[in-house]
């Protein structure tokens, strides 16, 4: 789906942040790590990369032979932010250097969003490129949602460069179990945030606003590092999979069941050897 807003990106020198300029005014915008960036024109290009997949596109090629995406003639109004081109609405990819395009909000010049967990104004600061804010009084994160996803691929695309850091995962140390579960309001919503368990199975249990992001306490970015460097996302995936092959299961028996007859005892083998594979 083609978005109806078209984010205008300028890309950081020092963290290689891309920040939505959309709608500022000044010749420079205020970067979560502190960086000053220019407001950048774009240029016209000619198409060299896909704009959907990121592969290298042939000369006189009309449709990527990866993706299957047509190459669109017409300049578009998504400016990249690493070398100024200008792509289709809604591309993934740079046509021209191939960067990945992630539109990250600027840091505005309002009120500061007040930490969730001891009301001490946010710090905007960047990690590995992406806007997060933190409280430095009890060193929580705040990670927008269109960060939270990336920032897990960082630490899991980090352990396939360096396997090895998958055998001494960083070693961190659970807090002490709350005598009371304290629900936390959205620091950008003031809504009252879920509380949910890591993928399902890692046991660390984030406070999170499906609108706008997710709040971490102060350890428990490491213990989702720890638990991403260990497989765990492997391990739970793997898990979602078997979950999903019960469920399917358990709905096929129960559709043999209200047929009634004879097939209710066999549709029970079927079931439990399929669960038990």
């Amino acid at each position: 789906m083609v978005p109806t807003t078209v984010p205008r990106l300028v890309a950081c020198p020092s963290c290689h942040a891309q920040l939505d300029a959309s709608g500022v005014r000044g010749e420079s915008i205020l970067c979560h790590c502190g960086a000053r960036v220019p407001n950048t024109a774009g240029v016209d290009v000619p198409v060299e990369r896909c704009g959907t997949c990121g592969a290298t596109v042939e000369p006189g090629t009309e449709k990527c032979r990866y993706c299957g995406a047509a190459f669109a003639g017409v300049v578009g109004p998504l400016l990249c932010p690493e070398c100024f081109a200008r792509n289709a609405a809604g591309a993934r990819f740079c046509t021209s250097c191939g960067v990945e395009l992630h539109a990250q909000p600027a840091v505005g010049d309002g009120p500061r969003l007040a930490c969730p967990a001891c009301s001490t104004d946010l710090t905007p600061r960047s990690i590995a490129g992406l806007g997060v804010e933190e409280c430095a009084a009890c060193r929580g994160l705040w990670v927008p949602a269109a960060n939270f996803d990336r920032l897990v691929a960082q630490v899991r695309d980090h352990r396939e460069i360096d396997p090895s850091a998958g055998l001494a995962p960083p070693t961190t140390t659970r807090p002490a179990s709350a005598p009371t579960i304290v629900y936390r309001k959205c620091p950008v919503c003031r809504q009252v945030m879920t509380r949910k368990n890591f993928a399902r199975i890692s046991g660390v249990i984030v406070d999170w606003c499906g609108a706008h992001g997710t709040w971490l306490d102060a350890n428990e970015l490491g213990q989702i590092a720890a638990f991403v460097a260990a497989g765990g996302m492997q391990r739970a995936e793997a898990q979602q999979k078997d979950d999903e092959r019960v469920a399917a299961s358990m709905q096929t028996f129960d559709r043999l069941v209200q047929t009634g007859g004879d097939a209710t005892h066999l549709s029970v083998l079927d079931v439990l050897t399929t669960i038990l594979k």
